[in-house]
Parts: C-alpha cells; structure tokens; sequence
C-alpha cells in the first residue's frame, strides 16, 4: 500500500450491488490506492441469502439490515488500513430500482446515531419492512397495469416516464405494498431507493434520490425534471413527500458525513455527493474517457442485460 503522503487527498466511491458492498479509494488523479469487497453470503450467513437476496417465486428481496451492517463492517476494515482519515469526499451508486421504508422512528434514529454502537444495533426497529423488494422482482404485473391505466395508457407512461410500467420498477412495487400490506404501509414514513439509501446512512438524514435513478421507478416525468403528481397520486396522495419532493443531479453534495463516521472510524468531516444508480454510474465513468463532443454506447451483459447512450 503506498505512503499515505503520496495519496492523500483519496476519495472513497461505494457500490452495493445484489451479491456485495464494493468500495474502492483513489486518489487525485484517480489513481486506485485501495479495493475491498463486502460478499454478503460470505460475510452475513445468519441472513440465509443467496447471491445476496431472498427469492420466493416472483418476490425477491434483500434484507435491508444486511446491507446496514456491511456499511460498518466496511468501514472497520477501511479504519484498519489507516487511510480513514486521508477522505476528502464520497460517492457511489447501488442496484437500482429497489426501495427502502423507512419508520418515523429510523428517520429520527438516523439523525442521532450513538458511534458506540453499531448501525445494526441502532437500525433494528428503524424500517416499516425488513426486506426491501429489489430489480429481480416480478410479482407486481397487475400493478403495472393499473399504472399504465392511469397514465392513460403504456405509451403515455412511456411518454411522462421514459419506459411503459415494468415490474421490477419502484413505483408498482410501491403500488403492491400499498394494497397488499396496510399494516406496514400505515407505518411508512419516508421512502428511498437503495442508492439514497446508502448516502442517508452516511449522512445521518434522508438523502435525496437523484434524477438518473428516478427515472427508473416508473414515476419521474423526465421531460419536467420532477415526480409525475398525477402518477403518485394514482398511488397514495402523499406519495411525493413519502419520496421527498426534492430530485438531484448526481453531482450535487446532499450532506456532510454524520460524526457516527467521524467518531467511530477516524474519519474527517466530508461532503457526500448523490448516489445514482449502477448503470447511470457506469456509463458516466465511460463517458469520462471520451474527449469533450465524443460519446459512446455501452452495452452491459449480466443477470440483466442493459443498453446505454446519449440522446444528443
């Protein structure tokens, strides 16, 4: 590992996909000083996932507990490196398209988190559900329909949103929560994707979700730059709050790092930019390798194939 003189500042980027919590240290010039790995099969055995979900027919899940843990268990290691306190700032991205349902309680949690006690100590009574619905999920086909209806069509939807209603997308797997369980949606109090998720964690408040990975829910207007009022509230009227008005770019700080950080791991008081969604995120990384008016199209094939390029 090299001297620390020689890489401060270092930048930390994270990204919790469906099987780990990568994060990854670099440098000024983006050099990389650092990787490490969080495989939560591995590393949690006591959630009983495979591949890091849950799968149940059509449903699959992930518990969100987990993924609470792993941003402390990868924090350890990274105070263990010494490097901690060289970090000048952080971002990262996340699977898309799952959610998070956050209790009053785990929004007030979040804001006072004791650095004596681990995250999933304190986050244990924090979420309406403990299994957060991810992008595997198929289960939520009549839910699309009915969003599709109430758009006025599926090329209506397509029109506001970008894609007509697909079933791993957020807004049917809200929809589904909604009608099938009303004990838990009677106690949600904010809802993030996982992306906003995991800076809320690192911020100590809601964090808001960026526009990229909004776009995925079935329920941002694209052309407007905002939550589509008529499709949410074809939901639940307080459907935009529940999400926070409030949709960033992806390079906008949304916070500091919360002193639990600072306390616990060494680290130094930074700003977190937005979190994006995976493939936003990686297709931006591409584009910073062309020179300014060059672009390119990036084609991912994985357990989810995906096509990216620019419109203009």
């Amino acid at each position: 590992m090299a001297a620390t003189s020689e890489c401060a500042p270092l930048f930390l980027g994270l990204d919790l996909s469906t099987q780990q919590l990568k994060g990854v240290l670099l440098n000024q010039h983006s050099s990389i000083i650092y990787e490490m790995g969080i495989v939560f099969d591995d590393e949690f055995p006591e959630f009983k996932t495979c591949n890091g979900r849950h799968v149940n027919g059509d449903t699959v899940t992930a518990p969100v507990l987990m993924w609470v843990a792993a941003i402390d268990l990868l924090m350890s290691r990274l105070k263990a490196t010494g490097l901690a306190p060289y970090i000048c700032g952080i971002s990262g991205a996340a699977q898309q398209h799952g959610s998070v349902y956050w209790r009053q309680q785990g929004v007030e949690t979040n804001k006072q988190l004791d650095p004596r006690v681990s995250l999933r100590q304190q986050f244990a009574s924090a979420f309406a559900m403990l299994e957060s619905p991810i992008w595997e999920d198929s289960s939520t086909s009549e839910q699309c329909r009915s969003l599709e209806q109430s758009a006025g069509g599926a090329c209506e939807l397509a029109r506001i949103t970008g894609s007509t209603a697909f079933e791993r997308f957020t807004g049917p797997q809200i929809a589904k929560i909604k009608e099938t369980q009303p004990h838990v949606w009677s106690q949600v109090s904010r809802i993030s994707l996982v992306s906003s998720f995991v800076a809320s964690l690192l911020i100590g408040d809601i964090a808001p979700i960026d526009c990229s990975d909004a776009s995925g829910t079935n329920l941002y207007d694209i052309q407007c730059g905002r939550w589509s009022q008529e499709l949410c509230d074809s939901i639940d009227p307080h459907l935009v709050q529940l999400l926070g008005e409030r949709v960033v770019m992806a390079n906008e700080v949304v916070g500091q790092l919360s002193s639990y950080y600072t306390e616990r791991y060494n680290m130094r008081q930074c700003p977190v930019v937005a979190f994006t969604g995976d493939n936003p995120s990686a297709f931006a990384g591409f584009e910073s390798m062309f020179a300014a008016g060059r672009s390119a199209a990036v084609v991912s094939l994985g357990t989810s194939d995906t096509v990216l390029f620019p419109l203009e």
